[in-house]
């Protein structure tokens, strides 16, 4: 089984309050202020 990414994003008092996963090997995107997509195909599975 291979890993996974997890973004967390959305924080609230302390907290955040959303989480995106995505399997290793494919491609997240981070929002502003970032603005960037991650390409995970590279990170160790």
């Amino acid at each position: 089984m291979g890993g996974e990414f997890t973004l967390y994003s959305d924080p609230e008092n302390g907290r955040y309050t959303s989480a995106t996963q995505v399997p290793f090997g494919k491609e997240i995107h981070l929002p502003e202020p970032f603005d960037l997509t991650i390409d995970t195909s590279g990170f160790p599975g």
